[in-house]
């Protein structure tokens, strides 16, 4: 009697194993957690454009896990800029947190020394800001944003042939992307027949540009080209405006920061930027920026576009590569016209994408776009 009670027990309970089984959330197939990390400016003079990204990285996530609700991903981030900041954050994300990518980096003086360390291990990273040389061509680093060789030849030209500018000069701040835009900027401008007139390298945190701006004065060039951001930016728009500096001032993309307007106010008027911004807003841009708007309450900036399709791609490569590094890079050197929130991307040999050169003024306080781009 006693068997009979224990194996009808027994039964019982096998079949409400499996009942409740078939009622809970399956394992994702290939049955891996995904955990991204990221080094982002959260804080500071950057910030803006950190949490950005951030917004843009958890965009994705929220659309994936909606595409797929048995999916894991986990999301680390790190506020990091500062390359010590940078190569302590990477140490931990690694040994602590035990991620399995990098994506959605933005500061370059950052990702730079980190590089070594994750090239070792054969990790995946994505950079979301332009590309210097020294970011292009390693085998695991990747980009859905353009290179600043291709972006500063576009900004160059645009001063050559709309603005009329024959002579130029280049401040740049101290650092991988600082210096790569004042190499391409120059060799472009002089290659199409202009003359550089002076290259000044500042500090990253710069807050006086008088030296600098008065030597400009005493030179009059056409073209200002100044590669900065955030509040020293809009400091060094300011100084010139004091200083009666009549030249075009021209950027990078990275300039378009509600900072910048705010520290220059009216001295930001007719401060022109490149952009990668499509002229034609397919279905996929258009979606992303109404999810966007509705997630934070804000537009999202091209930055914010980028991340979200950088964490895309690798989520749907490392799912189909089952986690594998070499498969991953195969998989991102086949991307050719994917219909992405920051428009269609083809990666590179070199590891950056295909993006367009186009560009934006500031008028009425606003960043739109430059009339007959």
């Amino acid at each position: 009697m006693n068997n009979k009670l224990i194996l009808g027990i027994t039964i019982a309970a096998t079949i409400a194993i499996i009942f409740f089984a078939g009622c809970t959330q399956q394992q994702p197939e290939n049955g891996k957690e995904i955990k991204i990390g990221a080094l982002v400016p959260l804080t500071g003079n950057y910030s803006v454009l950190g949490n950005r990204i951030k917004n843009g990285m958890e965009l994705a996530k929220q659309d994936l896990l909606v595409e797929n609700p048995n999916k894991q991903i986990e999301l680390v981030f790190e506020d990091a800029c500062q390359p010590k900041d940078a190569v302590t954050a990477i140490q931990k994300m690694i040994e602590v947190d035990k991620i399995n990518l990098i994506g959605g980096s933005f500061c370059l003086v950052g990702l730079v020394p980190i590089i070594p360390i994750t090239e070792e291990k054969k990790m995946i990273v994505f950079n979301t800001a332009a590309n210097p040389d020294s970011v292009l061509n390693h085998p695991y680093v990747f980009s859905t944003n353009k290179s600043i060789k291709s972006d500063a030849a576009g900004m160059a030209n645009f001063a050559l042939q709309k603005l009329n500018a024959k002579t130029a000069v280049t401040v740049f701040y101290n650092t991988p992307l600082g210096q790569d835009f004042n190499k391409h900027l120059t060799e472009t401008f002089i290659a199409g027949n202009g003359t550089v007139l002076s290259t000044q390298m500042v500090e990253l945190n710069a807050v006086d540009f008088r030296t600098e701006l008065t030597k400009i004065k005493e030179q009059k060039p056409d073209v200002i080209f100044i590669i900065q951001l955030s509040n020293s930016l809009g400091l060094f728009l300011k100084q010139a405006k004091e200083l009666g500096i009549e030249a075009k001032i021209m950027s990078h993309s990275e300039a378009e920061d509600p900072n910048v307007l705010a520290t220059a106010a009216e001295a930001a008027e007719g401060f022109i930027i490149s952009s990668s911004e499509p002229k034609i807003k397919t279905k996929e841009i258009l979606d992303f920026k109404e999810k966007y708007s509705k997630a934070f309450g804000a537009e999202p900036d091209i930055l914010a576009a980028t991340a979200y399709d950088s964490l895309k791609l690798q989520v749907i490569a490392f799912e189909k590569c089952n986690g594998s590094s070499d498969c991953m890079a195969e998989e991102f050197h086949k991307t050719k016209n994917y219909a992405g929130a920051s428009g269609n991307i083809t990666i590179n040999a070199n590891g950056s994408s295909d993006k367009p050169t186009n560009f934006k003024i500031v008028k009425n306080g606003k960043f739109v776009p430059y009339e007959g781009n």
